[in-house]
């Protein structure tokens, strides 16, 4: 699992990416305000 790391780090963004896209298509501002208010994640 610890040479995955880079490449399921890659994974896991887009699928943030690609859920993030999802709800905020179903509920605008649900995960997407929680990105603004936590920019570190």
């Amino acid at each position: 699992m610890i040479h995955g790391g880079p490449l399921l780090s890659f994974l896991f963004k887009r699928l943030i990416l690609f859920t993030d896209l999802m709800y905020h298509d179903l509920e605008p501002g649900g995960i997407s305000g929680k990105k603004k208010e936590q920019p570190s994640l």
